[in-house]
C-alpha cells in the first residue's frame, strides 16, 4: 500500500467516525428534546383534563376543557417529531430546544383554535363560574402557563 493509500484510508476513517459521532449528537439531542416535550405535554394534559380551574369550569363546561387536552396532546407530540425530523440540518443544541419549545405553541395553538371554532363566545365566556372565573379568565391562565413552559424550560436547559 503507498502512502497516498494511507492517508486516504486514514482519512475515509475519520469521515466515518465524524459520521457516527454527529448521528449519536443528533440522536442524543433528539431524545432529550423529545423527553422535553412530553413532560410538557403531559403537564398541560394534565392541567386541562385534571386540575382546578378547568376541571370545574361551568361555562364553558369541562368536558370541552378535557377534549381540548386530550386532542392538544398528540397534536402537540406530532409536531414536535416532525419538527425533530425537519431539523436535521440544524446546529445540534437546536435539536434539542425545538421539539421543547413547539409542544407548547402547538398545545396553546390547538386551544385557541378549539375556541375559535366552539359555540363559546361573547358573553357566555365572561360568565362567572366559581371564585370569580371566567372562560376569558381561565384562556388567560393556560396562556400563562404555555408560555411559563415555553420560556422557563429553555432557560433551565
Amino acid at each position: 500500500m503507498s502512502v497516498y493509500g494511507i492517508i486516504y484510508f486514514s482519512e475515509l476513517n475519520m469521515i466515518f467516525n465524524q459520521n457516527k459521532k454527529e448521528i449519536f449528537t443528533f440522536v442524543l439531542s433528539a431524545i432529550i428534546g423529545l423527553i422535553g416535550a412530553f413532560g410538557q405535554a403531559a403537564a398541560l394534559h394534565n392541567s386541562l383534563v385534571h386540575s382546578y380551574p378547568y376541571k370545574m369550569m361551568g361555562m364553558p363546561p369541562w368536558h370541552f376543557y378535557a377534549w381540548i387536552g386530550n386532542l392538544g396532546y398528540y397534536i402537540a407530540i406530532f409536531s414536535a417529531l416532525i419538527a425533530l425530523a425537519l431539523s436535521k440540518g440544524l446546529q445540534r443544541y437546536f435539536v434539542a430546544a425545538i421539539p421543547v419549545a413547539l409542544c407548547p405553541l402547538a398545545y396553546w395553538l390547538t386551544f385557541e383554535v378549539a375556541f375559535l371554532f366552539s359555540p363559546y363566545y361573547g358573553g357566555q365566556m365572561l360568565e362567572t363560574n366559581f371564585e370569580g372565573y371566567t372562560g376569558q379568565t381561565a384562556r388567560y391562565a393556560f396562556g400563562f402557563e404555555v408560555l411559563g413552559l415555553m420560556f422557563g424550560e429553555r432557560s433551565l436547559g
